[in-house]
């Protein structure tokens, strides 16, 4: 097979794909996970059910890739933004910034609805998508200490696990709207930063 029709094939079927993705979360805003069907998807979609099929076995795989695709775009977004910041608490700043905003988005709101029903394959993809962004702050953490911006005795990789629990635990609120995100931001930046900042020496 040539290959540029090969690539035509492989950029058709990723149309196809998205196309599917998007049909499936606006029904899911619409109607809610549990009254979609693959039916009502591939109607949507403009195809027929055997090729909706080909693509994904149930509406819940389409769940999963679309927060996969959504996570890894806002990844790639984020860490562009990162590199052009060069102080690590600026940097921080703004990772707490954007996640918190992201976790309040509607765009969030709609998929996260029914990531507790995955099962474990699809739980898994989402949750690496979602390590990248561990990574990241793990990252930025890892520099303050070599800059000494942040405590030398700090383990960036607890402390990135521990500020991202910190930010998840507030998703609840950001999604029923019942915090505004940049007190959220505030709040998080303000008990964050004591935690990991040096201490001044005491006067003798």
């Amino acid at each position: 097979m040539p290959k540029i029709w090969d690539t035509t094939i492989a950029a058709h079927r990723e149309r196809l794909r998205a196309q599917i993705i998007d049909a499936a979360m606006e029904l899911v805003a619409e109607r809610g996970l549990m009254h979609v069907s693959m039916s009502a998807v591939a109607t949507r979609a403009g195809i027929g059910r055997a090729t909706l099929y080909n693509y994904f076995p149930d509406v819940e795989h389409m769940l999963a890739a679309h927060v996969v695709d959504e996570v890894t775009s806002f990844h790639q977004a984020l860490a562009t933004e990162l590199a052009a910041i060069d102080s690590p608490m600026h940097r921080l700043e703004h990772y707490l910034d954007r996640i918190i905003t992201y976790f309040a988005s509607r765009e969030h709101a709609t998929s996260v609805e029914g990531t507790g029903t995955m099962a474990p394959d699809q739980n898994g993809e989402v949750i690496e998508a979602f390590l990248r962004l561990h990574v990241e702050l793990r990252e930025i953490l890892a520099a303050g200490v070599r800059s000494r911006a942040f405590r030398r005795d700090l383990d960036p990789d607890l402390t990135a696990q521990l500020i991202n629990g910190l930010i998840g635990g507030t998703r609840p609120m950001l999604l029923q709207r019942r915090a505004d995100p940049a007190e959220v931001h505030q709040a998080v930046l303000t008990l964050v930063t004591r935690g990991i900042t040096p201490r001044p020496r005491a006067r003798r």
